[in-house]
């Protein structure tokens, strides 16, 4: 399994298609200090899913130290994620661990679930 993190760069849609195509899931990871960063999901879900449209796809609404009140953002995030291969979305903190084990091992369970198939 390889791990790659494409940072969202003005680059991203250039150099990605060469690592999603054989993944079997991904994360988007969304600043919730930065709309726009919630607002661009649908656009990275897209192109995931052009190039690999069987990709599970988990979101992780990071920095959530940093929010007092994440519905909204939730919302937005569930709202611009439907009908895109979404899995699960979660508020996360890579600063305090929250939801961060959460979210690996529901990515895990996802992939392991699906080889069995």
């Amino acid at each position: 399994m390889s791990w790659w993190d494409i940072a969202g760069s003005d680059k991203f849609t250039k150099i990605s298609p060469e690592y999603i195509k054989g993944a079997s899931a991904g994360i988007i990871v969304a600043d919730l200090t930065r709309r726009n960063s919630i607002e661009n999901i649908p656009v990275h879900s897209e192109l995931l899913i052009s190039v690999n449209p069987y990709m599970n796809i988990f979101v992780a609404l990071n920095k959530s130290d940093l929010v007092e009140n994440t519905k909204e953002y939730m919302e937005l995030a569930e709202n611009s994620s439907k009908g895109r291969n979404v899995k699960l979305i979660l508020t996360t903190s890579a600063k305090d661990g929250l939801n961060v084990e959460d979210l690996f091992t529901k990515l895990c369970r996802s992939i392991y679930e699906e080889n069995e198939k």
